[in-house]
C-alpha cells in the first residue's frame, strides 16, 4: 500500500488553500477592484456574506445605519417638562438601500431610572421620574441585525466594519412638575379695612416673588397686561379712585401657579369738587407732608365741595387737624351725614383718616357734599374716599 508521509499531506493542503484563495481573490478583483484592502464598494455591498466556495466573493457591509428619534411627548418647554413620564419616538435612518431588519440599543442616564445600553424598541416609556433641576438624557442607537449577526472573515482585511451607528440619537430634559407660587406684597397697613386699604399716597411699591426661582410673570393692572419682573414694582403717580393688580408665575417647565395673587387699594381725591367750586371759595394750598403735597381751604361758612357717585358705601376723609380749625359736614344728596366733623386738636397732626360712612353698609347712589359750618375758622381738606 503507498502511504503519504505527514510532511507530503500538509504540503498538499497548503497548496489546495493557496489555491481556493487565489481563485477567491481573483474573482472579487474582477467584480470589483476596490475590494481589497479595504473590501467591496458601499453600492456594492449591502449584505454581509463569506466565501461559501472558490468563487463566492467576501462581502462586508461598511454603512451602518442612522438614528432619529422622531418624536418626545410631552415636547419639552425649553428643555423642561411638567410631567413625571415622558415618551421617546426614534426609527432608523438608512442611506446605502439596505433592506435588512435594522434593531435599536437604548441608555438612560439621569437622577433615577438611569441604565446602560440595551435592547429596545419604540417607543420608549419612562414614569414616576421624580423632579430634579439635573438632566435626564436617553440615547438611541440603530444596528443592522443581519450583519451584526455576522463576522466578517476576510483574510486579508480582518477588520469587521462595526454595523452600529457610532453617533446616537440624544434628547435631554429635566423634570418640574410642581405649580410655582405667587406672593404679591407691598400694600399699606389699614386697620379698618386691610385687605383693601387706602392709599396715603400718590405712589406705590409692590414686590412681587415666587416660590420658584427663574419664573415667567404675567401681570394685570386695572385689568390690561402690565410689565412686571420679579422683585419691588413702583407703581405711579396714581390716579383717584380703586386700583387693581394682578400677578401669576410660571415656571421653567410651564407650570402655572393655579392661584394667581391680585391686590386693591384706593387712592384718595385730592381735587374734590368741580372747578368752579374750588375757584369760588376754596384755595389749593401746597406743602409737603400732605396727601399730594397740597390741601384745599375754606374760611367762609358754607363753602362746599361735591361730587356724584354711583353705588358706593364707603366715605372717608384725609384732614390735617390743629388749633382753631374749622368743622365740616358731609351730606349726601343735601342731606346731613353723621354729625358735623370738627378739625380743631390741640396739636397739629396732618393725614388723619376719619370713617364717614362704613363700607359694610348697602351701596347707595347720590352727591357727596362736604360744607364748612364753622365760622372764621379754616376747614383743610387732605383727600376725600367714596368707594
Amino acid at each position: 500500500m503507498y502511504t503519504l508521509s505527514a510532511r507530503r499531506v500538509a504540503s498538499y493542503a497548503a497548496i489546495v488553500v493557496g489555491i481556493t484563495t487565489a481563485l477567491q481573490l481573483g474573482h472579487l478583483a474582477a467584480a470589483d477592484r476596490s475590494l481589497y484592502p479595504g473590501g467591496p464598494s458601499k453600492a456594492a455591498c449591502q449584505h454581509e456574506s463569506g466565501p461559501l466556495g472558490p468563487v463566492t466573493p467576501l462581502c462586508d457591509d461598511r454603512t451602518p445605519p442612522n438614528t432619529k428619534i422622531t418624536r418626545v411627548r410631552p415636547r419639552p418647554d425649553h428643555g423642561w417638562l411638567r410631567t413625571s413620564q415622558v415618551r421617546y419616538e426614534f426609527r432608523s435612518v438608512v442611506n446605502d438601500g439596505d433592506t435588512d431588519p435594522m434593531a435599536f440599543e437604548c441608555r438612560f442616564d439621569g437622577p433615577a431610572k438611569s441604565h446602560g445600553w440595551r435592547p429596545c424598541t419604540s417607543p420608549q416609556v419612562y414614569d414616576e421620574l421624580p423632579d430634579s433641576a439635573s438632566r435626564y438624557t436617553f440615547r438611541v442607537r440603530a444596528y443592522d441585525a443581519a450583519d451584526r449577526a455576522f463576522i466578517y472573515p476576510n483574510p486579508v482585511a480582518p477588520n469587521d466594519v462595526d454595523d452600529t451607528d457610532a453617533s446616537p440619537a440624544k434628547s435631554a430634559v429635566r423634570i418640574d412638575t410642581t405649580t410655582p407660587d405667587t406672593t404679591l406684597s407691598g400694600l399699606p397697613r389699614d386697620p379698618v379695612t386691610p385687605g383693601f386699604p387706602v392709599l396715603l399716597s400718590k405712589r406705590l411699591t409692590l414686590h412681587l416673588s415666587a416660590s420658584e426661582p427663574a419664573v415667567r410673570w404675567e401681570c394685570r393692572q386695572a385689568g390690561e397686561a402690565a410689565p412686571c419682573a420679579g422683585g419691588d414694582l413702583d407703581l405711579g403717580p396714581l390716579a383717584p379712585g380703586t386700583h387693581t393688580f394682578w400677578a401669576r408665575a410660571t415656571d421653567r417647565a410651564g407650570n402655572v401657579d393655579p392661584t394667581p395673587r391680585d391686590v386693591h387699594w384706593t387712592v384718595p381725591y385730592n381735587q374734590f369738587g368741580t372747578p368752579e367750586q374750588r375757584e369760588a371759595h376754596w384755595a389749593e394750598v401746597p406743602a409737603d407732608g400732605h396727601f399730594g403735597r397740597d390741601y384745599l381751604q375754606a374760611t367762609a361758612n358754607g363753602a362746599t365741595l361735591s361730587r356724584r357717585f354711583e353705588s358706593f358705601s364707603e366715605i372717608r376723609l384725609i384732614v390735617p387737624k390743629g388749633p382753631a380749625l374749622g368743622t365740616v359736614q358731609v351730606r349726601i344728596d343735601g342731606v346731613d351725614y353723621g354729625d358735623p366733623i370738627s378739625l380743631e386738636a390741640p396739636e397739629a397732626s396732618l393725614l388723619n383718616v376719619i370713617v364717614v360712612r362704613s363700607g359694610s353698609l348697602p351701596t347707595t347712589s347720590g352727591k357727596v357734599s362736604l360744607v364748612v359750618v364753622s365760622h372764621d375758622k379754616p376747614v383743610r381738606i387732605d383727600g376725600v374716599v367714596v368707594r
